[in-house]
């Protein structure tokens, strides 16, 4: 046996072996990233948008059944008077009448029945369907773009919940920390006071103390509760039980921004889309004085309880005695309605010219957003980068006072508010760590696109 063939083996288990390797220490997938790519799916106003566009899609095919013939049956049997008069017409809603002249106004009732088809066609509509279908499909690319909008409010509002429940957790947290050091410092202060190297009232000033932090805790852990329904509501869960596990957002700052926005914003998108209705629509109004062409075809049949000599035989008119068809074409060209025309026509360049106004604002208000949002995330990163100081200065601060205070060298008074100051430092941290994630999110948001921010959690 060759040497080859005996160690083949070799390099495909030092191959499982890497990815072994690579899979314990691969870093897991960011909750938030898959809350928000779920959150849409769930969220009723999302679903009540789409359900919005599904029906105006389907509008576009409900007008172009304007071009099909339509087919009417309609029969009747009635009482009426004896007076009747010959000829055929157009029939609308009325259905043609025959028969011989009455010799005079008589008003006795005779029967009469009648049944007939009737079918319309307008294959020629000079463009007024294409109009309305071009408007149509103008008002579904809104509503997808009103969709998308509100799948980005979403995701944010998702992001800014998730991140609230975050701090809220960690502030309960670290409240449980500070009634821990506090009970510490309760049984020191009991024990200098047995020894008689402090003061009574110092007992009493710690116990004030607890209370306060216990009370403090009670508030977090209220505030945290609060937050946690906002990101079920969000989520669209019917309860708060979530483990929220992306605690690592809670002591690094993410990393530096991600690829360039390509894409325009939603909130953009949508009155661009709106310009497209209202200049589609000036195409509708210039359709609408349009001629029309309709094609007709009618057959039916009468019965009448008078004969042709005028002989009145009552239940003669309950079967059908006379059958006829018709065929012909209808054009209908509108005249002097030039006026109404150009009202129309300058009513809708005023509102292109609205839309086109609304745009401009969106964009300078979008710009505004932009700039404000890498304003408070960099106001947030200079801060955060000097709270772990500010921290470490605390808890040093506290450690000595607390030596100092055993020797008998400061007041108890001096060691609460080390406590305090270290307890505010600590929350201070966490939150300014939370707002520079908060900036970069409203970047994102401002930029129009969530994957600016998905970039950045891993």
């Amino acid at each position: 046996m060759s040497v080859n063939r005996l160690l083949w083996p070799v390099p495909v288990l030092a191959g499982w072996l890497l990815v072994l390797i690579q899979t314990a220490f691969a870093q897991p997938p960011s909750q938030l990233r898959t809350l928000l790519q779920q959150a849409p799916d769930r969220y009723p106003a999302l679903k009540a948008r789409a359900y919005e566009a599904d029906a105006l899609r389907q509008q576009s095919a409900v007008l172009r059944t304007a071009r099909l013939p339509t087919l009417d049956a309609t029969a009747q049997a009635n009482v009426a008077t004896y007076n009747n008069l010959t000829g055929m017409f157009y029939p609308t809603s009325l259905l043609p009448i025959s028969g011989p002249p009455s010799t005079g106004n008589q008003f006795s009732p005779v029967t009469g029945t009648a049944a007939g088809l009737l079918m319309n066609w307008s294959p020629m509509t000079f463009g007024a369907v294409d109009s309305r279908i071009a408007v149509a499909q103008a008002e579904l690319a809104v509503k997808l773009a009103q969709t998308a909008d509100e799948k980005l409010r979403i995701q944010v509002a998702t992001a800014q919940a998730y991140l609230d429940a975050l701090l809220g957790d960690e502030l309960n947290r670290l409240a449980g920390q500070n009634s821990s050091r506090t009970d510490s410092l309760l049984r020191q202060v009991q024990a200098l006071v047995v020894q008689g190297l402090r003061p009574e009232v110092d007992t009493a000033l710690v116990v004030t103390e607890f209370s306060r932090a216990e009370i403090e805790q009670i508030n977090t852990r209220n505030r945290a509760s609060e937050a946690r329904l906002k990101l079920a509501e969000w989520l669209a869960r019917p309860d708060t039980v979530l483990t929220l596990t992306d605690t690592t957002l809670l002591t690094r700052l993410p990393g530096g921004r991600g690829d360039t926005n390509t894409v325009a914003h939603p909130t953009e998108q949508v009155f661009q889309r709106q310009i497209d209705v209202e200049t589609a629509r000036v195409g509708q109004i210039r359709r609408q004085f349009a001629p029309r062409l309709t094609f007709w075809g009618t057959t039916y049949a009468r019965g009448s309880g008078v004969d042709y000599q005028g002989q009145v035989n009552a239940l003669d008119g309950l079967v059908f005695s006379r059958f006829n068809y018709g065929l012909g074409a209808h054009l209908l060209v509108p005249l002097l309605h030039g006026t109404e025309r150009s009202a129309l026509l300058t009513q809708q360049d005023f509102r292109v010219k609205a839309a086109n106004e609304q745009l401009a604002q969106t964009r300078l208000t979008l710009d505004t957003q932009r700039r404000s949002a890498r304003l408070l995330r960099q106001q947030a990163e200079e801060i955060a980068r000097q709270m772990p100081r500010q921290v470490g200065a605390a808890r040093q601060a506290l450690v000595g006072l607390q030596s100092r205070y055993a020797s008998g060298l400061v007041s108890l008074t001096d060691v609460l508010q080390a406590q305090y100051t270290l307890l505010r430092a600590e929350s201070d941290q966490k939150a300014t760590i939370l707002a520079v994630w908060r900036g970069r999110l409203l970047e994102a948001y401002a930029e129009g696109n969530i994957n600016l921010f998905l970039q950045v959690l891993n």
